[in-house]
């Protein structure tokens, strides 16, 4: 591991794993960062579209649509890990009331 905290080896288990979404045409081509403490790790595997001949690059710049509802959604998995059962419980009551509402 270095000073910063990013596992050289579980960076290489990070990079197997996308590979594999692409060799299996899951997807063309991953971008994928990881930051700690300053220090950046960045890969980029695979193609920019299926059937291009261009190669992804870091600085491939993405279409992203529908953003907010899993960023709100892993915010609240977020906290509901930080807080603990308490807010587990609340959250879990919220979400079946509005299942109900929406049923």
């Amino acid at each position: 591991m270095s000073t910063a905290g990013l596992s050289e080896e579980r960076l290489g288990r990070m990079h197997e794993r996308m590979a594999g979404y692409v060799e299996r045409g899951e997807v063309p081509g991953i971008v994928t960062l990881v930051s700690r403490r300053g220090e950046v790790h960045v890969d980029a595997i695979g193609l920019k579209a299926i059937g291009s001949g261009d190669p992804i690059q870091r600085d491939t710049i993405f279409r992203i649509s529908s953003m907010t509802k899993s960023s709100r959604s892993m915010t609240k998995t977020m906290r509901t890990a930080r807080d603990g059962l308490r807010q587990r419980i609340l959250w879990t009551t919220a979400m079946c009331a509005l299942i109900r509402r929406i049923e």
